[in-house]
């Protein structure tokens, strides 16, 4: 395959912001960035942008690696800890983020990745892949042996390329 692949790591400001404020960055790089094929691949919180960003870029391709669990219904699932370490501001944010109501908006072919040692360790972050693998129409959900919350990890890379570049 000779296909030339362009990437951008889109430059988000993570301190002291919420997911609104996220999306809004990711929406105002991507529009400034757009070509003829765009392919959006997310990680983490940065999955949890192309998912709710998704109905309005309309990229050719969605790739959600290992997707938060933190959309409005997660929420009352979370730790404590984890409650914490996002912040009140962030968790008020999120409230209002459904992902049911934005997986019935996404018409895009979409990959969901996320890896067997992190769904040991992180139950919540595995049943919102399969939750959005159910409610995102013309998805496909692939679980990663031996992978942790790492998406440089050798087993993950292995995945993205064997999906990605075909």
């Amino acid at each position: 395959n000779n296909q030339v692949y362009v990437t951008h790591a889109v430059p988000i400001q993570w301190k002291y912001r919420t997911m609104t404020d996220y999306t809004t960055q990711f929406k105002q790089y991507f529009l400034n960035h757009r070509s003829s094929n765009n392919l959006i691949l997310g990680f983490s919180f940065g999955a949890m942008i192309a998912y709710i960003t998704a109905p309005t870029t309309q990229p050719d391709h969605l790739y959600l690696c290992s997707l938060s669990p933190y959309f409005s219904q997660d929420l009352p699932h979370l730790k404590k800890s984890h409650r914490q370490s996002i912040g009140k501001r962030r968790l008020n944010d999120l409230k209002d983020i459904s992902p049911t109501r934005i997986a019935a908006k996404i018409n895009t072919a979409t990959t969901i990745f996320y890896g067997a040692a992190e769904a040991e360790k992180y139950s919540t972050l595995k049943q919102r892949c399969i939750k959005a693998h159910h409610q995102i129409p013309n998805s496909q959900l692939i679980q990663i042996k031996d992978a942790p919350h790492q998406l440089d990890h050798p087993e993950y890379i292995s995945a993205l390329k064997k999906n990605i570049i075909k």
